[in-house]
C-alpha cells in the first residue's frame, strides 16, 4: 500500500490550510485509475466482531434452502436515485420482462424527489419512451428482507443508485448461497480485486446477461465453481479477521510515521 499516493491537501474553513500532503481514507474509488485515498471497509461492515456473527447466521440460515429448492429467477432489488440510470436501463428493456426468468424491482427512492414514480420519470425522460417508463413504473415493489434473498440461486448486483459507484448490498449477497452476477462497473472497493470473473462472480451487463443465465442453468460444473467462491468470500474474504487485517495493514504504518 502507497501511503504517499493517497495524499491530499485538507482545508480547515477558509483560513486553515495544510499544505503538506496527507493520507486520507476512501471507503470507495469511483475507478481504479482515478481513485484517491487508503481503500477500507465502508461503515456498514460495523463492528467487524458483530460481522462476524451476523456472517455466521445468515450463512446457517441459507444452507436451509437446498439449491434444487431455490426459484431459477435472477434476483436484483435496488432504489431509484440521481444515478440509477444503469438499472433503469435493465429494466425498460423488453428482454427482461420475464419476471419468472427476471424478477427485478425498485423498492425505494433515493434523492430529491417526491417517489419512486417522480425518480424513475425524471430518471428517464430524455431517453425513453413512455411505453418504457410505464414498463419500469410496473417493476416497483415492495422492500424485500435480505433473508430472502436465499430462496433465489441468482441475484444480480448493480452499481449504487446515488453516484453510480459501489453499492453496500454486495457484500451481503456472498452469504447467500447465491450465485452473483455483477454489472460491469469501474467503481472499486477495497477486496474487488481479489473477485475474480467465472470463479467468485459473473461478471455481465446487458448484453451478457441472458447467455450468462443460460449457460450457468446448463453447466453444472460453472454452478460449483461460483457457489464454492461466493462460499470462500463469505467466510474469508470478507472475515472479520481479514478486517482487522485490511485495517492493520493501513494504521500500523502511519503510526509509525507518526511517531517518526
Amino acid at each position: 500500500i502507497d501511503l504517499r499516493a493517497s495524499g491530499s491537501r485538507f482545508a480547515a474553513g477558509k483560513k486553515h490550510v495544510i499544505d503538506e500532503p496527507a493520507p486520507i481514507f476512501s471507503i470507495a474509488h469511483k475507478s481504479a485509475e482515478n481513485g484517491r485515498g487508503l481503500l477500507v471497509p465502508n461503515p456498514y461492515f460495523l463492528d467487524p466482531s458483530w460481522w462476524a456473527n451476523y456472517t455466521r447466521s445468515v450463512m446457517a440460515f441459507a444452507m436451509m434452502r437446498p439449491w434444487h429448492s431455490r426459484r431459477t429467477a435472477v434476483l436484483m432489488r435496488g432504489a431509484c436515485g440521481p444515478a440509477s440510470f444503469e438499472r433503469l436501463g435493465v429494466l425498460k428493456l423488453p428482454e427482461f420482462t420475464n419476471a419468472s426468468r427476471y424478477d427485478f424491482g425498485i423498492v425505494s427512492k433515493a434523492g430529491p424527489y417526491k417517489n419512486i414514480e417522480d425518480c424513475i420519470e425524471k430518471g428517464m425522460k430524455d431517453s425513453s419512451t413512455e411505453a418504457e417508463i410505464a414498463r419500469v413504473k410496473s417493476r416497483i415493489m415492495p422492500k424485500m428482507p435480505l433473508e430472502d434473498f436465499s430462496r433465489y440461486r441468482y441475484v444480480l448486483h448493480m452499481p449504487g443508485s446515488v453516484t453510480n459507484s459501489y453499492s453496500r448490498n454486495l457484500q451481503h449477497l456472498f452469504m447467500q448461497g447465491v450465485i452473483v452476477l455483477v454489472w460491469q462497473s469501474d467503481a472499486v472497493e477495497f477486496y474487488y480485486p481479489l473477485l475474480r470473473h467465472r470463479v467468485h462472480i459473473m461478471s455481465v451487463n446487458a448484453s451478457t446477461l441472458e447467455a450468462t443465465v443460460e449457460e450457468l442453468e446448463s453447466s453444472p460444473r460453472l454452478r460449483e465453481t461460483l457457489l464454492a467462491g461466493g462460499d470462500f468470500v463469505a467466510r474469508h474474504v470478507l472475515s472479520s479477521w481479514f478486517l482487522f487485517a485490511r485495517w492493520d495493514a493501513l494504521l500500523h504504518p502511519l503510526r509509525q510515521l507518526q511517531t517518526g
